[in-house]
């Protein structure tokens, strides 16, 4: 009876044993498990940070659009002054409008433009000075849509027939004795066109879309306060006139040096950041690259993560550093900005073939450089963060596995001795 009840339990340890291993095997596989995550999450990477620059085309085919005819009275037409709008490839699409500079020659449609300069710092242009910052000014107003629609209060033609008529005053007055730059005075049966007597008047001019000796000419339309020493031509010729080599500008702003550690603890977060332009209507965009520290992203006002190429103007962002990037001395991030203006580095010149052609010209996307930089700091972390607490117990279960093993394991051993 006794060697039953001695075997029963030789039995019963043995399964208890065969158990503990399982259990002990078990416990060692999640220990693992929790190791490996630890390793995962801790070398998790991070978004990165791509930049790309604007391209422009150097060629287009010339698009003649409508004809402007002015005139100083709506009845005797004594002076009177013709103006037709061009563009390149898309005609009538005032964001495609490209402006003459040389009143006193020909144009003519769908003749084929290739750039011949675009000028930069310590390089001559047309007109034989490093930058002709005036007609920067007004090419700058009449290549981007939203300043070209503030000239006026009318419609797009009109606004481009203000500014066309602002740079052929201004070349004009400024290079008077350069054929290509003279307004053009009428004679003989032509004795009624006279530009600058026109652009002159202070008060209404009188303006049609056709031809008004055509049989079906278009009503006169009367724009008060467009010319004259108080009018819209002769405001953007005096703008002009002042304008200096200061330039287009990107200003970069930080709302405050504080530094925030992001909700999940995962990222440290600059204050946020604004780029605005100078002048405003002029700046189409900007990019943003980040150095310093592996792994800085930006994130919108929303958090949610930036794409870094050609952000909208107004768009404001936090710059964010990866928590394990950042110790406890000062740290540094280059926030380097690069905006796109309308006309920021030079004007585009243009030249077909035929030298009596008048010769066009345009501001591309021009790139300004701009840029702030942001100080992170880390602070001591007392806590545990999820991986870290993870790894912790893993390693309590590990130990506690290990232990198991150890304590069946050695009865069994002595058993068997």
């Amino acid at each position: 009876m006794e060697k039953i009840y001695m075997e029963e339990c030789k039995k019963q340890k043995q399964k208890l044993f065969d158990v503990s291993v399982v259990l002990s095997f078990v416990v060692a596989v999640m220990a693992v498990f929790s190791l490996a995550t630890f390793g995962i999450v801790t070398n998790q990477g991070t978004d990165t940070v791509s930049y790309a620059a604007p391209v422009s085309s150097d060629t287009f085919t010339l698009k003649m659009g409508k004809k402007v005819f002015a005139y100083n009275d709506a009845t005797a037409m004594t002076k009177a002054y013709l103006m037709e709008t061009y563009f390149y490839d898309t005609a009538n699409n005032p964001e495609n409008v490209v402006y003459c500079i040389e009143r006193n020659k020909n144009v003519e449609d769908n003749k084929s433009y290739k750039q011949i300069v675009a000028t930069r710092e310590g390089t001559k242009d047309l007109f034989g000075q490093d930058n002709d910052e005036g007609i920067k000014y007004l090419l700058g107003i009449g290549s981007n849509k939203a300043s070209l629609q503030a000239v006026t209060d009318y419609d797009d033609n009109v606004d481009v027939w203000v500014v066309q008529s602002a740079i052929w005053y201004y070349l004009n007055d400024k290079y008077s004795a350069v054929d290509a730059y003279k307004l053009k005075v009428g004679t003989g049966t032509n004795a009624y066109l006279d530009d600058k007597a026109v652009m002159d008047i202070d008060g209404t001019v009188y303006l049609s879309f056709t031809d008004p000796t055509a049989t079906a000419p278009d009503a006169f339309q009367g724009y008060n306060g467009l010319t004259g020493p108080n009018g819209k031509i002769m405001a953007l010729v005096n703008n002009a006139k002042a304008a200096t080599s200061a330039g287009n500008r990107v200003i970069v702003t930080k709302a405050d040096d504080n530094i925030s550690r992001t909700d999940d603890k995962k990222y440290y977060q600059s204050s946020l950041i604004t780029v605005s332009g100078d002048p405003t209507n002029s700046l189409l965009g900007y990019d943003v690259s980040l150095t310093g520290l592996d792994g800085a992203i930006i994130v919108g006002e929303d958090g949610e993560s930036l794409n870094a190429t050609d952000i909208a103007p107004g768009t404001k962002f936090y710059v964010r550093v990866p928590a394990e990037k950042v110790t406890e001395s000062v740290q540094k991030v280059n926030v380097s900005v690069t905006g796109h203006f309308t006309g920021a580095s030079g004007t585009y010149y243009y030249v077909e073939d035929n030298a009596d052609l008048q010769r066009m010209a345009s501001v591309g996307p021009g790139d300004v450089a701009g840029g702030i930089e942001v100080e992170f700091i880390g602070t001591p972390d007392t806590g545990m963060n999820t991986a870290q607490t993870i790894y912790f117990i893993g390693l309590i279960i590990l130990l506690c596995g290990v232990g198991i093993v150890y304590a069946n394991a050695k009865p069994v051993k002595s058993r068997q001795q």
